[in-house]
């Protein structure tokens, strides 16, 4: 009979497992791989480093995990297959390319991974990078996290958001109407968790500028504008961070403050 493992994920990330009753708490590096294993008393049993394309340069103790290299955002290591299962492809880590052809290109190159720079951008659905600009590790995991907490809910029940945002008292002011459909959460899906064929990376830039005056986040016009994430959005008084990036998104899509106050974030909360 196979060993059974339970896995235990909060907002998205792998944090421990019980494989067989034995217990083990993942600590993941500023990228989401595995760089230590803890028992249930703190005591590290086992440690990890990699090369920068995910091959696992040392390891240290005797706990089997195929949660390595990116593991604690879901990268499955096949041992039998020598490659990551990455949800949407496959992962070789000697080649350091996808083995599919990207299932949004041409909108995405077809087999490079994480555009070619493996210490900076992870892509957790196999389908786009996120690309974090004067981010500190702890920022950068707090956006993963809530990157993963919001496609999980898309893929968990695809009506969830639309049905939240365009709820009665979700009102929004300016340009449009106050609701999400057709197109505009076509545009919503592609962009955050790439749904569609008009994905594009996800660009996410830690403000400490002047534009963070009495801000949480902003959202500046151009062709691929970065989410501008100020310091107070990863503070304890700004709510949760899913909430203010899609609040933020929310302007990327053409929805500005009005009247009645922009309150939606409060209803996405409640999603």
């Amino acid at each position: 009979m196979a060993m059974s493992v339970v896995y235990t994920n909060f907002n998205g990330r792998i944090v421990k497992e019980n494989r067989a009753g034995v217990e083990r708490y993942y600590a993941p590096d500023t990228l989401g791989s595995t760089a230590l294993l803890l028992d249930s008393t703190g005591t590290v049993t086992d440690t990890f480093t990699y090369w920068p394309f995910g091959e696992v340069r040392s390891h240290t103790g005797t706990s089997t995990t195929p949660f390595t290299f990116i593991g604690t955002l879901g990268y499955y290591f096949s041992l039998a297959a020598n490659w990551f299962y990455v949800r949407a492809r496959f992962y070789q880590q000697t080649l350091g390319r996808w083995l599919t052809v990207d299932p949004v290109w041409p909108f995405q190159p077809p087999y490079l991974y994480g555009a070619n720079s493996p210490g900076v951008n992870v892509d957790p659905s196999g389908l786009w990078y996120i690309h974090f600009q004067d981010c500190d590790p702890g920022q950068q995991q707090q956006v993963i996290a809530a990157m993963n907490f919001i496609c999980g809910k898309v893929d968990s029940t695809p009506s969830a958001l639309s049905d939240c945002l365009a709820a009665s008292s979700c009102k929004i002011g300016g340009t449009r109407s106050g609701t999400w459909s057709g197109g505009s959460m076509g545009d919503f899906l592609s962009y955050l968790c790439n749904k569609s064929s008009k994905s594009e990376p996800i660009n996410v830039q830690c403000d400490t500028g002047w534009s963070c005056k009495n801000r949480n986040g902003l959202q500046l016009p151009g062709l691929r504008p970065p989410m501008h994430l100020c310091p107070s959005a990863f503070g304890p008084g700004s709510g949760p961070l899913h909430c203010l990036m899609l609040h933020e998104f929310m302007h990327k899509g053409g929805y500005t403050h009005g009247s009645p106050p922009f309150d939606c974030i409060s209803t996405i909360a409640s999603c």
